[in-house]
């Protein structure tokens, strides 16, 4: 598929559209089932025939959606035609601003990651992080026909409206409403600030909408998320599912500045870029680690499985994927199952599907796409 260039005259990018609440459901749904035709998607749906071919006709229109006859017929009479998102039609802006550095990725309506973007500049020096920042959402913008707004991952406590209501502290310094307005400004696109990014992208890719999705996010901290058929529960004042107040410092953390001390390293944000091939001494001390703090984590996450009992229990954060795996590998969950009673039903555990350096850019953009389209809070 040709992209195009995805800038108006005015240098703004080209913004998706308003979604009328039929068109939202319909797209929604053909991004979620791939494949199905039109008859069996008004069925699923409740609409009625005339509204599905309209919708559809204006999505073939607009290059978001291909129907396509997928294989020939066996028999007399034509299979139906099967109706598929396109890929690089629709997608979503993120970035992530710290002091670490700053990164912006691209993502479309499929989940896939079209282009990202790294560089090592300090978020807290805001005049260059500023033009860094735009200049890295810029290269993007022809890796996709139109864009349903930008994300900034904040680490922060994020109120029902929006607001920030405490950031990290070693993010404070990190002036996150000023770049959200610079690039609001810059790029004529909705721009959102969000915490619980990786849960958002991890439930918006579960098969079943209705899911109970649960999040646990290891960085420099321990936080939880909870995803309730693709609502965010936030709680009454920001702070819900705040796991890692069970687990308080100082102590047994599995965090990025536990890992350091641990270690015995200088800085609080050990680089992990290649670690997956490390070896001997220092590979046997992570493992060491990992094992002490996944059993710390069965506690907790054994209380979540009872009070919450969700459906996906997900391991999400900065660490490499073998370190999760490794930590999974130690956690369980039935420690508070009664002796003598029915076990309760316990959620599939797994690993989140982008972790580590592009773990808060892309998972950033995927929440643009879910405020544009699936978020239940956004629908008009």
């Amino acid at each position: 598929m040709t992209v195009l260039r995805n800038v108006d005259d005015r240098g703004a990018a080209r913004a998706l559209r308003p979604l009328r609440p039929a068109e939202r459901r319909v797209l929604s749904a053909i991004r979620r089932e791939p494949g199905q035709s039109r008859a069996v998607l008004a069925k699923r749906l409740g609409l009625s025939p005339a509204l599905m071919s309209g919708t559809v006709t204006t999505f073939l229109e607009e290059g978001w959606v291909a129907e396509r006859r997928l294989r020939r017929p066996a028999r007399r009479g034509q299979p139906a035609l099967q109706l598929r998102v396109e890929e690089g039609s629709i997608a979503g802006l993120g970035i992530s601003l710290s002091t670490g550095g700053i990164a912006a990725a691209s993502v479309d309506l499929t989940g896939r990651i079209l282009r990202t973007r790294h560089h090592a500049t300090n978020a807290q020096n805001l005049t260059r992080g500023l033009e860094v920042a735009g200049d890295a959402i810029a290269a993007l913008l022809d890796s996709a026909r139109s864009f349903a707004g930008i994300t900034i991952w904040v680490p922060a406590m994020i109120g029902a409206s929006g607001e920030i209501m405490e950031v990290t502290p070693s993010q404070r310094g990190v002036d996150f409403t000023t770049y959200r307005d610079a690039l609001r400004a810059r790029f004529g696109l909705p721009v959102h600030l969000e915490s619980k990014c990786q849960a958002i992208d991890e439930a918006m890719n579960v098969a079943d909408p209705d899911a109970v999705v649960f999040t646990l996010f290891l960085d420099y901290g321990i936080g939880g998320s909870l995803i309730d058929g693709l609502r965010v529960y936030r709680g009454g004042f920001g702070q819900a599912v705040n796991i890692g107040a069970l687990l308080p410092e100082p102590g047994i953390r599995p965090s990025l500045p536990d890992l350091a001390r641990f270690l015995d390293l200088d800085t609080p944000e050990p680089d992990f870029q290649g670690m997956d091939h490390e070896s001997g001494s220092l590979r046997d001390r992570i493992e060491t680690w990992i094992r002490s703090r996944g059993g710390a984590l069965s506690g907790p996450l054994s209380a979540v499985t009872q009070l919450l009992n969700p459906t996906d229990m997900v391991l999400a954060g900065l660490f490499p994927r073998w370190i999760l795996e490794g930590l999974m590998g130690e956690i369980r969950l039935d420690l508070h199952d009664v002796p003598g009673r029915v076990p309760i039903g316990k959620p599939t555990l797994r690993i989140a599907r982008i972790v580590g350096e592009d773990a808060l850019s892309v998972s950033a953009a995927s929440v643009s796409v879910f405020r544009a389209l699936l978020d239940p809070a956004s629908a008009t």
